[in-house]
């Protein structure tokens, strides 16, 4: 859980522009994960993940700090995810009784986030 925990704090870190010479300009102020919701690939390894930390927290009791984080994942992606022009869509989908189990967990998750993230990974058309 550490490694994912690591891997999404990374993905939610905005690009400071006077931290990265090379960081275009229009990518200034944006996290990684902003670019990661307008890929194929990107988004279905975000999907994957999320599985992934449902079956270890389900096998594991993660600390309430872990909890928090994976929390505000969950907030950041949904919020990323509203905010370009075109989600990619990812190669599988979330299955639903996953993540109804999985957010469940996270009272605290609001609705409009939750909904987001439903209506663009879990009840998705796959091409």
């Amino acid at each position: 859980m550490e490694d994912i925990i690591d891997l999404i704090t990374g993905l939610m870190e905005e690009v400071k522009l006077e931290n990265n010479r090379s960081t275009p300009l229009g990518h200034a102020g944006k996290a990684p994960l902003y670019f990661v919701v307008l890929n194929k690939l990107g988004v279905s390894a975000l999907v994957i993940l999320s599985i992934r930390v449902h079956t270890i927290m389900f096998t594991t009791e993660p600390t309430e700090e872990q909890l928090s984080i994976w929390l505000n994942f969950l907030i950041a992606w949904a919020k990323h995810s509203v905010s370009v022009s075109r989600v990619a869509v990812p190669l599988e989908a979330i299955p639903s009784d996953v993540f109804a189990k999985h957010v469940e967990r996270f009272a605290q998750l609001p609705s409009d986030r939750k909904a987001a993230l439903e209506k663009f990974f879990v009840d998705v058309h796959i091409n």
